[in-house]
């Protein structure tokens, strides 16, 4: 079995390498820094469940601990769990987002790096409905907003069929036109296949958007509350 001496002392590997991803869970930065300064310790480490340190410090919404681990070069960001999960997309499952806002600054972390099922970070947020954690992605000039999941449907399909009205706000409002009002699915424009689920207000969302999406986008950003000139929402 693999051994590694720390300060004299020889510990398994596999010890080490289980307290690397605790520790990296719980914010012991000193530590973690300590165990990274030894040539032996590997910072990508995973466990049972595919988890990372920093795929660790994203499900435990450990900010700081992330952007200490990116400040190693040898740190990869983007290794996906046993789900196929990035840390970035646990982050935004798990709605934390002082361990998003860390990832997302960093242009080593991918942003639209799809899980096992296809379902990228901001597909994640358009079929649940989270706003706040849409507006901290959109930071990211690299984001696709349009990438169709492998069944063909759309980011706004989920949106609308969920009926979450606000995150397609904020796309909107936020999202210097990045977000296509007008992508197919199944032959239905996102006009369309509001009508055919009967959900009037996204109806006349998209309607408004495509007819004025200056007009739409002033309005939304008023009704949001996003003071004029900032980009995004504060969160």
């Amino acid at each position: 079995m693999a051994t590694i001496i720390i300060d004299d002392e020889e510990f398994t590997s596999t010890f080490i390498h289980d307290k690397l991803i605790e520790w990296a869970g719980v914010g012991k930065t000193s530590d973690v820094h300590h165990l990274l300064s030894v040539p032996e310790v590997n910072p990508n480490v995973y466990n049972e469940d595919g988890l990372t340190p920093i795929a660790h410090a994203a499900l435990c919404d450990r900010g700081d601990m992330i952007e200490f681990l990116l400040s190693d070069p040898r740190v990869n960001p983007n290794i996906p769990n046993n789900n196929g999960d990035t840390p970035l997309a646990l982050a935004v499952q798990e709605r934390n987002l002082d361990a998003l806002h860390a990832l997302v600054k960093n242009p080593r972390v991918s942003v639209n790096q799809a899980n096992e099922d296809d379902t990228t970070p901001l597909l994640l947020c358009f079929q649940n409905g989270y706003s706040e954690e849409l507006v901290v992605l959109m930071k990211r000039d690299d984001l696709q907003f349009n990438t169709r999941h492998k069944n063909g449907s759309t980011p706004l399909f989920h949106a609308c069929l969920n009926r979450h009205l606000c995150v397609v706000q904020h796309a909107l409002a936020c999202g210097d036109r990045r977000l296509d009002t007008k992508q197919s699915f199944q032959n239905s424009s996102p006009v369309e296949y509001a009508g055919i689920l009967q959900n009037k207000e996204f109806q006349e969302l998209f309607s408004s958007y495509n007819t004025n999406p200056e007009e739409t986008i002033m309005s939304l950003r008023l009704q949001l509350g996003i003071p004029e000139g900032n980009s995004c929402v504060k969160v």
